[in-house]
């Protein structure tokens, strides 16, 4: 190693020339590392105007659609805001948004439920109403069935013997009280005879019973279904 300044040769270690009494350059310079931090994350802008919004629209309009959005927003904005990592002055329109989302989800829901709940009860009692006039016909039909079969054995049976001779003139009813309704007879001629059935249930108009009517031959039947 040599001097800089007048060239001459220098022990090592040494920190000045021997020579001409010159500063030895080149000495190591440690640095001085200060304590690396890690990054501060900065507060951000809060949400609190928004869920405000979502807040009312949730109790005045749109119930859990955005009650829901309000109600999660607000709860975690709420834990930012304690972090630091959201201005204070955010807290009070995102507590508020988040009550009104909580409020309107709630109301908004339990609505629903009863709606459905109701509509589930009214289609029940209404598949009743169905099954009972339904059923009520149908022994309307098995008792006019009875009355046509009499009145064709009467259409059957000699005069002698009581009976029309080959007709229905005649014919009246038996005896017969039934749970199932009144009924009535109808001699249009001497080969056709009708029977009304009238039920004790109301009938698909909503006004009317149920009504049938029988159309009796010698040999057959047919029914209509009035009501």
């Amino acid at each position: 190693m040599f001097c800089t300044n007048c060239g001459s040769e220098l022990k090592e270690g040494s920190k000045y020339c021997s020579s001409c009494g010159n500063e030895i350059e080149g000495k190591s310079k440690t640095l001085n590392h200060t304590n690396i931090q890690e990054p501060v994350q900065l507060p951000s802008d809060g949400r609190g105007n928004l869920i405000l919004i979502l807040g009312i629209l949730s109790i005045i309009l749109l119930g859990f659609i955005t009650g829901i959005p309000a109600w999660v927003m607000g709860n975690n904005d709420l834990k930012l805001i304690e972090k630091g990592l959201i201005p204070k002055f955010e807290k009070g329109a995102t507590k508020t948004g988040m009550i009104l989302g909580i409020i309107g989800t709630i109301v908004s829901t339990t609505f629903i439920l009863s709606a459905i709940f109701t509509g589930i009860s009214v289609f029940n009692s209404a598949s009743i109403a169905v099954e009972s006039v339904e059923s009520n016909r149908k022994a309307l039909i098995a008792d006019c069935q009875t009355l046509a079969s009499i009145g064709q054995q009467h259409y059957r049976k000699p005069t002698s013997m009581g009976g029309g001779g080959n007709s229905f003139w005649g014919y009246n009813f038996p005896k017969m009280k039934s749970p199932n309704g009144k009924y009535s007879r109808e001699v249009i001629s001497a080969d056709l005879l009708r029977i009304i059935a009238i039920g004790n249930k109301i009938g698909d108009d909503g006004i009317n019973p149920t009504r049938i009517e029988f159309l009796v031959y010698p040999n057959d039947f047919e029914i209509e279904i009035i009501n």
